[in-house]
């Protein structure tokens, strides 16, 4: 045995606890993911695959089965079978953690692709800056992430552990690790300022044409509350480094970034992102605001977008499948009774999707104008 070999087991027998603690991790956090993956799986088929394709879909799709195979590949790698030979350059461990790296390089590219679709959908045309700021910070942390991942090599454990690890030929650097971490946190304040501003403007406009709309129904329409757990996770993985052990949350970090921002777009109505109107000889109308009807009728805006598609939809909450959907209902036997009543989401077409739903409820009687003699 060279005294290379003797090296790296003497590291490896240091670290085993540090070692065993991060698989178990790896694990724990994986199976958090499956679990999610199959409970939400029968509202993917409803709210994915039963609607119509737009680029949202594919950042979906990218977004959830990559993360999925990532870490169905991390955990093969934790429960693979090594050699006796502590460094593998030949065996089974390079593939396999070079596959994962390639995984978590997508993973994090198209996160920044997913907060820049949601920006052009509540922006529209007009959030061209913003956008260009976000399309800027979005390749950061994947160029960092690839940089590292060059400079490491790949291990086979070999007992008492199982599974492969890595040698990481760099020092330490907080402001390398800092700067990858702190371009995914800008973007997702981005986000959120950009959001905020535009729920302002909702709010104002709301308030002029008379609408009941109260604040907290606001932040909770327009993603506020995903994209503030996801801060908070992306921050407390910068700050938990110093009092986590040997530092696990990032294997967590990954997995809860991917769970919210699959369930936020799940959540998303099916409101697509238009930028014009037709005119009404060919079968549509423009609407603008000012009565109750129009403010209703904003939801048959019709337009094509194939690439937004729904990412400028407001999210589902208490009492707003009734304002976008459809309802059937079977009837009993003469009697009146109800014997199944099934929601039905039918898909809107709005230049303004983040606004869609905002309206006197049918059931409000709304104050009488004084009529003059």
């Amino acid at each position: 045995m060279s005294s290379d070999d003797e090296s790296i087991e003497q590291q490896i027998l240091d670290s085993f606890s540090r070692l065993l603690v991060e698989n178990y991790c790896i694990i724990a956090s994986s199976v958090l993911l499956f679990a999610d993956f199959f409970i939400t799986f029968p509202e993917e088929v409803e709210r994915i695959w039963k609607r119509r394709f737009t680029g949202a879909t594919v950042v979906f799709l990218i977004t959830r089965y990559v993360a999925v195979a990532e870490r169905i590949t991390l955990v093969t790698s934790v429960f693979l079978p090594t050699l006796q030979d502590k460094v593998c350059h030949l065996g089974y461990c390079v593939p396999v953690l070079r596959l994962d790296d390639t995984l978590t390089d997508i993973s994090y590219l198209i996160f920044g692709i997913f907060m820049m679709l949601r920006a052009r959908g509540i922006w529209g045309p007009r959030g061209w800056f913003p956008i260009a700021l976000l399309a800027f910070l979005t390749p950061v942390r994947t160029i960092v992430t690839m940089y590292v991942q060059t400079h490491y090599t790949p291990i086979a454990f070999g007992l008492p552990l199982y599974g492969c690890g890595a040698i990481y030929n760099l020092s330490e650097d907080a402001i390398r690790g800092i700067t990858s971490k702190a371009s995914s946190i800008s973007i997702d304040i981005v986000v959120l300022v950009l959001t905020w501003v535009r729920t302002l403007g909702i709010k104002r406009e709301s308030r002029r044409l008379g609408l009941h709309t109260p604040i907290v129904t606001l932040l909770l329409r327009d993603g506020t509350m995903y994209f503030l757990v996801i801060l908070f996770i992306q921050v407390f993985s910068i700050v938990s480094s110093d009092f986590v052990l040997w530092d696990v949350w990032p294997y967590f970090d990954q997995v809860f970034t991917v769970i919210f921002s699959c369930r936020f777009m799940l959540n998303l109505r099916g409101v697509y992102l238009s930028s014009t109107t037709t005119s009404s000889a060919e079968g549509d109308t423009t609407y603008h605001f000012g009565t109750n009807s129009t403010a209703r009728a904003l939801s048959t805006l019709h337009f094509t977008s194939s690439v937004v598609g729904n990412m400028g939809a407001p999210v589902h909450t208490f009492g707003s499948a009734s304002s976008s959907g459809s309802r059937s209902a079977t009837v009993g036997d003469g009697g009146g009774d109800i014997v199944g009543v099934e929601e039905v989401e039918k898909p809107e077409m709005s230049s303004d999707p983040l606004f869609v739903g905002l309206h006197h409820p049918e059931c409000m009687e709304l104050p009488e104008t004084p009529m003059t003699p």
